[in-house]
């Protein structure tokens, strides 16, 4: 008998059995993600890297729903876009124009390179894919609130979630084969994501539905003269 028990006991440790999540936090959340809807935003985003620097207009169209897709384009004051970004659970696909830099992978195809185009494009579509009971893997009371690790838009990518009594995201940490960084709300419309290597600020404007997005608005095609970066 008291073998059997240890027996059941490495077992449940071995597999990471977690207590269910807590009554008070799943009445605050949906079973499911409710039906996708089209959004477009724009803002200021403010980015300081090694890859891109400065302050720029931002324009979002988002697909947002248990399957979300994002188009993110920046614009400077003067002159073309300088960068474009295309994220989906299947493809994250970018490139800066004036560096002919980029990114296109697809899942499946190998890991994911740890790049500025690639957490930029994990953030937003865990921004763009609502927060369910059905995607909460595991949670632990946090202050007031909570903290809870979620089943991810891109299986490898690893995301902890905080939110306040109310149910409300108070901040995602997100990490990726050894890179790992945290996106913030300290108000509405506010986003500050930070990283060891990167800081991105945005200032975003109200979201307006968009019931007919443009076909192909969330394919992307790299120009020629792009070199893709690999994973290393």
């Amino acid at each position: 008998m008291a073998r059997r028990l240890a027996a059941s006991i490495v077992v449940l440790l071995a597999s990471g059995c977690q207590a269910p999540p807590p009554r008070a936090l799943l009445e605050r959340l949906p079973a499911a993600a409710p039906p996708t809807v089209f959004w477009r935003r724009q803002g200021w985003v403010t980015i300081e890297s090694e890859a891109l620097g400065g302050r720029f207009r931002a324009a979002l169209v988002a697909a947002v729903g248990e399957h979300p897709c994002v188009r993110l384009q920046l614009f400077p004051a003067l002159g073309g876009k300088v960068l474009d970004l295309v994220a989906t659970p299947e493809r994250i696909a970018g490139y800066f124009p004036q560096a002919r830099i980029g990114i296109d992978h697809r899942a499946g195809a190998g890991p994911l390179p740890r790049h500025l185009l690639v957490f930029a494009g994990l953030t937003l579509l865990e921004i763009h894919r609502p927060i369910s009971a059905a995607r909460i893997l595991s949670a632990r009371a946090a202050g007031t609130g909570w903290s809870i690790v979620l089943s991810p838009v891109v299986e490898s990518a690893g995301v902890t979630a905080t939110l306040d009594r109310g149910g409300r995201i108070i901040e995602r940490h997100y990490d990726l084969r050894g890179a790992s960084w945290t996106e913030r709300w300290p108000r509405d419309g506010r986003l500050e994501i930070d990283a060891e290597a990167f800081r991105i600020e945005a200032d975003l404007e109200l979201a307006e539905r968009d019931d007919q997005p443009p076909p192909g608005i969330f394919d992307l095609k790299l120009p020629p003269e792009i070199a893709a970066v690999e994973a290393e």
